[in-house]
């Protein structure tokens, strides 16, 4: 799905807009988010209990997996939040790419600032968008 999603043209463009797609990504950095604070909260209580009441055999041990999970929940939240944000700034683009293929027209009757406010509006939403204007 990775790659369909990173191609280009209709096929990427839906498999980002896919929902199946969104709830995976959003669902694994919830995931990520909740094992982050679960295994700092897990290092900081070997870490205190070693420190100040008793020294268990496998401090050692359980200190160093709980930095392995925090450093694997980190490295897949890292991940799955940059696919997300490719995933936004791809279906910008191809949605620019449609603006620009469609120009608009705007009728102004008037004295024209009518017209140049709605142009101004129109290229700063969107500046790919071709506008033609019309008196």
């Amino acid at each position: 799905m990775q790659a369909e999603a990173l191609a280009a043209g209709d096929e990427g463009d839906h498999a980002r807009r896919s929902i199946i797609r969104k709830v995976y990504l959003y669902l694994v950095l919830f995931v990520s988010v909740v094992g982050v604070m679960a295994t700092a909260a897990g290092l900081f209580n070997h870490a205190s209990e070693g420190a100040l009441w008793h020294r268990p055999d496998n401090l050692v041990r359980l200190i160093l997996d709980n930095i392995e999970l925090l450093f694997l929940f980190i490295g897949l939240g890292t991940y799955h939040g940059l696919m997300l944000g490719k995933d936004g700034k791809l279906a910008s683009k191809a949605l620019a790419d449609k603006h620009a293929a469609f120009p608009v027209l705007v009728f102004d009757p008037g004295n024209g600032s009518f017209g140049q406010a709605i142009l101004a509006a129109l290229q700063k939403q969107t500046p790919r968008l071709p506008p033609l204007s019309r008196r």
